[in-house]
């Protein structure tokens, strides 16, 4: 979680007692509309989606895989950058000027040398005070930055903020990239060094999936709906510094040094040495092939009253849940149920539907606020007889990640975002189980009607469960408790008082619906 979303957060806690905002206006077209290519446009990548897909695969199936190690997350969208011939669309919350962003930026600025369009459409919370980095791209003919839900520079965002709640607080949350309209990616990773494994302080475990058609057209789709949505304003708009060709080549100059510099690091090796960008490139990728529907929230939700459920992602999975007859697993880092939800897990265990929930702990989680949201639940939730775990943040050697189950070897924050539906369908995206994903900011994933993904994925993450999250339960005083192997507590494990007392302290406060 970024600092400025901290930031939000803080601001929205301290005034939420005497501020009501809430936009009625839908935010209609931009003045400056632009649209994907057919999927139909000839490019390396069709004649690579055309190969993939062997005669015995239906035409209604998309390509899948999954990007679980951070280095291969990054390599993966250098690769489709650097496959890419005519367009490159580029859609995130946090956009970071450090070195993940920098070889990305790198890589949209190659693909527009050699014509390609690249659309890069940011939130600007999570660009805010960015704007001396990667912007300056904004001055290349073949590149165009919008901002989307804009904060002035003419007064301090944390002002804008305060005066501007239920509005300026809700922020598009949602994070793809695609090329030629051949392929995407999407998930919970944003760009920045955490969410790549690059800052060895900070450890975000996640979850992307690379896609082929017909779906990833439908992620095209949903680009545009953003792009041309009123509430993106283009950078140069908002930006006040001067976007000319000195800027840009002062900008070139400067990634090429600091990717000179970088030229032995992980992320460096791992892109020259990969299958995605060399000579054969994606074509040596082992897809698997389902059914993929994507859902998205409608861009006009940021700007709707919050009961319009049409533009909402959530009621897209009514028919998952409607469907459950034994088991449904959660991935949720922020996981703040309150009594709607409450309720929702009460429905499912009377329909005899196991539910497992997977979520940070105390210790791990990097707002610890959220935190306090659920906590509240922890006990209605057990009583009902739902599973939870809790990720171990405790501080041990952090350990090399190349695998599914070492999500959770490191004792890292949690930042993956999936649900598997019994053993039918998986969602994977940038939704979590809380009010701010609902209700404010706008999310999006697909879903995968894979059985083999379903099993797979369930059965992998039961095995680690025992070994590195803690078990929640209630023993037989009736007070929770938390076990991992033979440790057991009877307090939040890796805590001590003074942030135990301060966690239950936060959760008194009336801010659950913005949480």
């Amino acid at each position: 979680m970024d600092f400025l979303f901290n930031i939000m957060r803080l601001l929205t806690f301290i005034t939420v007692l005497f501020l009501l905002g809430c936009s009625n206006s839908t935010p209609s077209e931009h003045p400056t509309k632009t649209e994907h290519i057919p999927k139909s446009t000839p490019s390396y990548l069709k004649q690579v989606t055309a190969s993939l897909r062997t005669d015995h695969i239906a035409n209604a199936k998309s390509g899948f895989f999954l990007l679980a190690d951070p280095i291969d997350a990054l390599v993966a969208r250098a690769g489709l950058m650097r496959k890419a011939e005519h367009t490159l669309d580029v859609q995130y919350y946090i956009y970071k000027d450090d070195l993940a962003g920098q070889i990305l930026a790198y890589e949209m600025l190659l693909a527009a040398d050699r014509g390609v369009r690249v659309r890069l459409l940011l939130d600007d919370l999570g660009s805010y005070g960015n704007d001396k980095g990667i912007f300056a791209l904004n001055a290349h003919p073949n590149i165009e930055i919008r901002l989307f839900n804009a904060f002035s520079r003419s007064r301090t965002m944390p002002g804008q903020l305060l005066t501007g709640f239920g509005e300026k607080t809700r922020r598009m949350h949602n994070k793809a990239l695609i090329a030629d309209n051949q392929f995407s990616i999407i998930g919970g990773r944003n760009i920045g060094n955490e969410y790549f494994g690059a800052n060895p302080d900070i450890l975000f475990d996640d979850l992307d999936v690379l896609l082929t058609n017909p779906v990833t057209d439908d992620v095209s789709g949903m680009f545009d709906e953003f792009w041309n949505s009123r509430k993106a304003r283009d950078a140069s708009e908002k930006i006040d510094l001067e976007m000319d060709e000195a800027m840009l080549k002062s900008l070139r100059d400067s990634l090429e040094r600091g990717l000179h510099l970088h030229a032995d690091s992980d992320y460096a090796q791992a892109i020259a040495n990969s299958t995605l960008v060399n000579e054969n490139g994606l074509s040596d990728v082992q897809f698997d092939w389902a059914i993929a529907v994507l859902k998205a929230d409608n861009a006009e939700k940021i700007a709707a009253s919050r009961d319009e459920y049409a533009l909402m992602l959530a009621p897209q999975m009514l028919p998952l849940v409607d469907g459950l007859s034994e088991r449904f697993i959660m991935v949720s880092p922020y996981f703040v149920p309150g009594d709607d939800g409450v309720e929702f897990f009460r429905v499912l265990r009377q329909r005899d539907v196991e539910v497992i929930i997977i979520t940070n702990s105390l210790a791990s989680n990097d707002v610890a606020i959220v935190h306090s949201g659920y906590a509240k639940y922890r006990r209605d939730l057990l009583e009902m007889g739902v599973k939870l775990y809790e990720v171990d943040g405790r501080d041990i050697e952090k350990t090399k990640r190349s695998t599914i189950p070492d999500w959770f070897a490191s004792r890292s924050s949690l930042h993956a975002k999936f649900f598997i539906f019994d053993d039918t369908a998986t969602f994977i995206g940038s939704f979590n189980f809380d009010p701010r994903s609902y209700y404010e900011n706008t999310e999006v994933g697909v879903a995968i009607y894979s059985n083999t993904l379903s099993v797979e994925l369930a059965d992998e993450l039961l095995k680690i469960l025992p070994l590195h999250t803690f078990e929640v339960s209630l023993n037989e005083d009736n007070k929770l408790q938390w076990q991992v192997g033979e440790e057991v507590f009877n307090t939040e494990p890796g805590t001590g008082w003074f942030k135990r007392t301060l966690n239950v302290m936060m959760g008194w406060l009336p801010v659950e619906s913005e949480l």
